[in-house]
């Protein structure tokens, strides 16, 4: 453990069922995690897939899509920005009336 403290600054924690969070922080501190998260039971929160090493959640990373839900947010997006210029070509002419 002393040596991955001294040489990682964040983990990969397989929890199964394909589910892989990042941990900002130390082997100790992600112990400590844990060890806090049993003392509060089954009911306590889970461990954030972006926690900083003290376990507040405000780093920035957050948790990263899957491709699915990226590739649907990148549609959504384009669909958005298509209907915003055709309402700004439609406003371009109306535009030039009021400068004449």
């Amino acid at each position: 453990r002393f040596f991955t403290d001294k040489v990682c600054d964040h983990l990969f924690v397989f929890e199964g069922d394909g589910v892989i969070k990042n941990f900002t922080g130390s082997l100790s501190d992600y112990a400590e995690v844990l060890a806090d998260r049993d003392k509060l039971g089954p009911s306590g929160p889970a461990v954030d897939a972006g926690a900083d090493a003290d376990g507040s959640g405000n780093s920035a990373g957050g948790e990263k899509l899957s491709y699915k839900e990226e590739k649907e947010l990148r549609t959504r997006e384009r669909k958005a920005t298509q209907k915003l210029k055709r309402e700004f070509t439609g406003l371009e002419p109306a535009l030039e009336k009021l400068r004449l």
